[in-house]
């Protein structure tokens, strides 16, 4: 594993708060963020079926494995 994606609700304060906390650490791996209402975002909606449906918080490795 070389990196963590971490898909979050930008509109949800734990979420932001956990994004925040997560990101003042220092990481093993890289960890990259990604709000879920972002671009980014929707193109893995479309290839991933973990990601459908009401989530706020959602960590892939950088094989796309929940």
């Amino acid at each position: 594993m070389r990196q963590l994606t971490v898909y979050y609700d930008g509109q949800c304060s734990l979420c932001l708060h956990i994004q925040s906390w997560l990101a003042s650490e220092s990481p093993i791996i890289p960890i990259l963020f990604v709000d879920r209402s972002s671009e980014d975002a929707r193109t893995v909606y479309a290839s991933t079926e973990g990601l459908r449906g009401h989530w706020d918080l959602v960590v892939l490795d950088d094989t796309g494995n929940l």
